[in-house]
């Protein structure tokens, strides 16, 4: 993520969540399924970071290495995996706490924070978002949602505006592309009205008279919009 002013209000949250996080693993019952978890992953006391210039042995690198050659691999991934989501379940903690209690398993320390009290990702297909939301929200929150939405899925999503006289752009095409009209008068059922005749008929609707112009290429006229409002919108 590039834009600073995110990327501090992410770690304005994970602050605000660090105190909720120390209280709810002071719980003795919460250290014990941690300890039972440790126990079954068969997880050292004292794992570090690669980043970390300590004994290799010690990483924890090293620890998921051996875990991953284990006959039964795939059932302990499960297991820690289902574990984290148990916890999260029984002592009724935020969703977006799973890293965190993953990581404090690993190392015994609160490592990573939780970040916004949301996540917002795309639909398949790119044309939506879905909004996920793990915390009460303020109404700062929102600003920052909806700050969030717009300048990372922006160009992804259809954007809402009104279209400035549309109603009387469309009347114009409805009634130049249907001047011919039954006229039961005598030999000649049909008559074509001029553009004359439906700009008289468009000023009396909407007080607004159309030129010569703009009837003869109102057609085109909305296609251009419609080309602009759909066809850059799916090409994004």
């Amino acid at each position: 993520m590039k834009d600073k002013g995110l990327k501090r209000k992410i770690s304005e949250y994970g602050s605000r969540n660090k105190d909720n996080i120390r209280l709810a693993f002071s719980d003795p019952e919460f250290g014990k399924r941690i300890q039972e978890i440790r126990s079954y992953l068969e997880i050292p006391e004292g794992l570090y970071g690669d980043s970390e210039s300590k004994d290799e042995d010690q990483s924890i690198e090293a620890w998921f290495n051996k875990l991953l050659h284990k006959e039964n691999a795939e059932e302990l991934i499960n297991y820690f995996t289902a574990s984290i989501q148990e916890i999260i379940k029984d002592f009724n903690y935020p969703d977006n706490w799973f890293e965190t209690i993953r990581q404090y398993i690993i190392t015994g320390e609160i490592k990573k924070l939780p970040g916004l009290p949301f996540s917002i990702k795309p639909t398949v297909g790119n044309r939506a978002v879905q909004l996920t939301i793990n915390n009460k929200l303020t109404d700062k929150d929102w600003l920052t949602i909806k700050e969030f939405t717009n300048k990372f899925f922006g160009k992804r999503l259809f954007s809402n505006k009104k279209i400035k006289d549309l109603d009387r752009k469309l009347a114009i095409k409805d009634q130049w592309e249907n001047k011919r009209i039954y006229f039961d008068y005598g030999d000649q059922e049909y008559i074509t009205r001029t553009s004359e005749d439906i700009a008289d008929f468009i000023e009396d609707k909407t007080g607004k008279r159309p030129s010569k112009s703009e009837i003869y290429n109102i057609s085109d006229q909305i296609k251009k919009i419609r080309d602009r409002v759909f066809k850059k919108f799916i090409k994004k």
